[in-house]
C-alpha cells in the first residue's frame, strides 16, 4: 500500500502545465477499490483495481468545450484499441 501511496502523492504533487487540471481539483479526487472480476473466472475474487470515476468527472468539468471533445474522443479511440483479446479480461 505505500508504493500506491507514493505514487499517488507523486502524481497528484508533479507540476503541471497550464495549471490543468486545477490544484483543488487534484486534491479532491477520491479513488475507490473496487472488484473487477470475470464472472467466468476462477480467479475473480483476486482481481481489483483502483477507480477514479468521480475524480475523472471532476477534471472533465474542468475542461472548455473544445478540450471536452477531444477527450470524448480519445476515450473512444482507446476503448477501440485496448479491445480484450480474450473474453475473460472483459
Amino acid at each position: 500500500m505505500l508504493l500506491s501511496y507514493n505514487f499517488i502523492y507523486t502524481w497528484a504533487s508533479r507540476q503541471r502545465p497550464y495549471d490543468w487540471s486545477p490544484r483543488e481539483v487534484i486534491q479532491e479526487m477520491p479513488g475507490y477499490v473496487v472488484s473487477t472480476g470475470c464472472t467466468e473466472s476462477e480467479y475473480k475474487q483476486y482481481a481489483w483495481r483502483v477507480c477514479f470515476n468521480t475524480s475523472e468527472i471532476k477534471r472533465v468539468g474542468c475542461l472548455n468545450d473544445t478540450k471536452a471533445k477531444v477527450y470524448v474522443l480519445m476515450k473512444l479511440v482507446q476503448s477501440e484499441i485496448n479491445k480484450p483479446l480474450k473474453k475473460e479480461l472483459k
